[in-house]
């Protein structure tokens, strides 16, 4: 899978080195694992593309231990993470109670905001994306066109559980998350763009930036949504009475909107021109590449995470998952 690479690892003073013998073995290890793992279909392969500027602001000038590298090192300890988990961003949904103050928000403003916002990207006149995704979903737009029909939707969101709500917030604040416009260019999103397209992601990144290699555990509809997960869960959606839709604004993307963050367990590494590097847990570890492995990912001593995450990072809150895949912000106090 990952052989067209020249593969590295972050070394002495952050600069680019080969890997020792061990540690390419490690990888041949890994790679066959991968391979295998993709092709019975317990995993799922994703990529993210993420231009040069991006990189600068996750982490206080005091962990960028040099050059380009060494801001990478960020990477492997704590994920990359939407935009709204920066510290910045996470003030402003604060003080605006824009959208989601919190991942596990399934509250009534939440759902109200969503019914205007969608209905003000419908109506907007300059996008040709917008103009052919109401072409193939008019009943979808007659209902946000309609400004009468949000006491409708949220009457029928209210009597879903918390778990139908949360699926069915995803499903329409995908539509937002793509097209960008969940505040300033999604500076207030709770998702994550990944797409299963090596070459998308390589354009998004650009000529200076990094595509990150990421894997999920099947089934992928737990971590978040893709347009085939949005077919599916349509006919839940549409049973409940609640408008449903049947295309993407930008499908040659093949995005996946992944909820919250990358976690560092399942980060392969990431790619930069022609050199593969490697996240430090994958080959300075002892890890066994085995069943258990596809679901918990790489070992990774996190007893200081929250310690750490607070001292060197420029984040305000991170993500926790817990039993049954429920997901849930803690806010990282100052």
């Amino acid at each position: 899978m990952l052989n067209e690479f020249e593969f590295k690892k972050i070394g002495e003073n952050d600069k680019l080195v080969n890997l020792h013998d061990y540690q390419k073995k490690k990888v041949k290890e890994f790679d066959n694992w991968l391979t295998d793992s993709i092709n019975e279909k317990k995993i799922k392969l994703f990529y993210r593309g993420v231009d040069e500027g991006h990189l600068k602001n996750r982490v206080k000038k005091s962990f960028r231990k040099g050059g380009d590298n060494g801001k990478m090192h960020y990477i492997f300890e704590y994920g990359e993470k939407a935009k709204s988990y920066l510290k910045e961003n996470v003030k402003k949904q604060a003080d605006t109670n824009h959208f989601i103050n919190l991942i596990q928000d399934v509250s009534n403003e939440v759902f109200k905001n969503i019914f205007y916002k969608i209905r003000e990207v419908l109506t907007m006149k300059r996008k040709d994306v917008v103009k052919n995704f109401k072409s193939s979903n008019p009943a979808f737009k007659d209902y946000f066109y309609n400004k009468e029909n949000h006491q409708d939707f949220l009457a029928k969101i209210q009597r879903l559980n918390d778990f139908e709500q949360f699926n069915v917030r995803n499903y329409y604040l995908r539509l937002l998350h793509t097209i960008g416009e969940i505040g300033n260019y999604n500076e207030l999103s709770p998702c994550v763009s990944l797409s299963t397209e090596l070459e998308v992601a390589q354009d998004f990144a650009g000529q200076k930036g990094i595509v990150l290699f990421y894997w999920l555990p099947n089934p992928i509809e737990r971590f978040g949504t893709s347009i085939e997960i949005i077919h599916q869960s349509s006919a839940f959606i549409g049973k409940k009475g609640l408008p449903i839709y049947f295309s993407d604004y930008f499908p040659n993307q093949k995005e996946f909107c992944l909820t919250g963050a990358l976690l560092p367990h399942q980060l392969i590494g990431y790619q930069k021109n022609e050199n593969f590097v490697f996240n430090s847990h994958l080959i300075n570890s002892n890890q066994v590449f085995n069943e258990g492995f596809v679901e918990v990912g790489l070992e990774i001593n996190q007893e200081k995470f929250e310690e750490s995450i607070k001292r060197d990072s420029e984040y305000g809150k991170f993500l926790k998952v817990t039993g049954n895949f429920l997901y849930q912000d803690v806010k990282i106090e100052n």
